[in-house]
């Protein structure tokens, strides 16, 4: 429970100097950005606490509202517009990322991956049946970012061979 406490203590620590930083004038936030940033880390904080007591219910919710405070800060200070049926792919996508989460806090809990790729599956068909794809435009959107990224992606590829291995 001292983890709770401590993380709570930040949480609240962290909202007063951004108000106290931001009523002075040092820095220039408004108050959806602070709420924002407080979504970024209280979801930061939930998921540390659900990882290390292996709780799911916090894994998840953390996931998701950091995953919220993040979609809505990027939407506020950048010039992103998201049609209204984008929201269900969005959501699609955060629970896959929540549920992606608890089966990483516990493995031997299948059901969650499923969960997961289903909601992905979905929500990939619904954007593809949304926006006009074009595979030619994918690939050249992908071979500048594999052609940079390539080594990151082998030695992923590696750790998860040598992981398997070790089970």
């Amino acid at each position: 429970m001292s983890k709770t406490i401590t993380i709570s203590i930040l949480i609240i620590a962290f909202l007063l100097s951004m108000f106290l930083l931001s009523g002075i004038g040092v820095l220039d936030f408004s108050a959806i950005d602070i709420l924002c940033l407080l979504l970024i880390v209280a979801g930061i904080g939930l998921v540390y606490i659900g990882l290390a007591d292996k709780v799911d219910v916090f894994v998840f919710l953390g996931t998701v509202l950091f995953l919220i405070g993040t979609l809505l800060l990027t939407i506020l200070n950048f010039e992103v517009k998201i049609e209204i049926t984008a929201y269900v792919i969005i959501v699609l996508l955060i629970s896959a990322a929540g549920f992606l989460m608890i089966y990483i806090n516990g493995p031997s809990r299948k059901l969650n991956i499923l969960i997961s790729l289903l909601l992905f599956i979905s929500a990939s068909i619904l954007i593809l049946v949304q926006a006009k794809f074009d595979l030619s435009r994918f690939v050249q959107a992908i071979l500048p970012m594999l052609n940079i990224y390539w080594p990151v992606i082998i030695i992923f590829f590696l750790l998860v061979i040598l992981l398997r291995k070790e089970k």
